[in-house]
C-alpha cells in the first residue's frame, strides 16, 4: 500500500499528517461492512442533498397547487404561472435627484464678465 502522505516533500518518513482523513469510518460510528472510499462518501452526501431538495420542491409544488385551487374556489384571482407582482421602485425619487445633481455639475458655470483694460494709448 503506498503512503498517503508525508510530513513534507522529500521526507523519508511515511507517517501520515495529522489532518489526513481516515481511509475508513472510525469503528465507533455505525457503518456497513464494507469500507467506503472518500469518493463514495461524497457521492452519498451529494445524493442525500439532492433527494432532500427534490422532496422540498415536490412539497412546494403541491402547496402551490392547493393554493391555486383554494383561490379559484373562493373566486379570488389566481395566477397559475406565479408571476411576481410589480412594485413601485422606492429609489426612483432618489435616483432622479442624483441624476439632476449630476447634470447640474456637468453644466459649465458662466464665466464672470471681463472688464476691458483701460490703458492709455501712448
Amino acid at each position: 500500500m503506498p503512503p498517503r502522505s508525508s510530513k513534507h516533500r522529500g521526507s523519508s518518513s511515511f507517517a501520515p499528517l495529522v489532518d489526513d482523513p481516515p481511509l475508513c469510518a472510525p469503528s465507533y460510528t455505525p457503518s456497513s461492512s464494507r469500507c467506503w472510499g472518500n469518493g463514495s462518501m461524497v457521492k452519498g452526501v451529494l445524493r442525500s442533498i439532492f433527494c432532500m431538495c427534490k422532496t422540498m420542491v415536490r412539497e412546494v409544488n403541491e402547496n402551490r397547487r392547493d393554493i391555486i385551487e383554494m383561490k379559484s374556489e373562493m373566486g379570488l384571482p389566481c395566477d397559475p404561472h406565479h408571476e411576481l407582482p410589480e412594485f413601485d421602485d422606492p429609489y426612483a425619487e432618489w435616483d432622479a435627484k442624483d441624476a439632476q445633481a449630476a447634470r447640474e455639475e456637468e453644466e459649465p458655470t458662466p464665466a464672470p464678465p471681463t472688464r476691458p483694460s483701460r490703458t492709455a494709448p501712448r
